[in-house]
């Protein structure tokens, strides 16, 4: 049994990096659905909350070069 534990110890820490950015997408996501509610209720600009989201659920844009 410990043989095929052992087998997957180098793919570990791909479980702990999908969990974490389980987290992350469910708190963006919920951000991104109500966009203009939640910078009310925080009392931010929509284009700073814009930025929140798209940290929390990792949707950067890219440079352009």
């Amino acid at each position: 049994m410990f043989d095929v534990l052992d087998s997957l110890k180098p793919h570990a820490h791909w479980l702990l990096r999908i969990g974490l950015a389980g987290v992350f997408l469910f708190h963006g996501i919920g951000k991104a659905m109500a966009l203009g509610s939640f910078s009310q209720m925080m009392g931010l600009p929509t284009c700073v909350w814009r930025i929140n989201v798209q940290a929390a659920t990792g949707r950067w844009y890219k440079r352009r070069q």
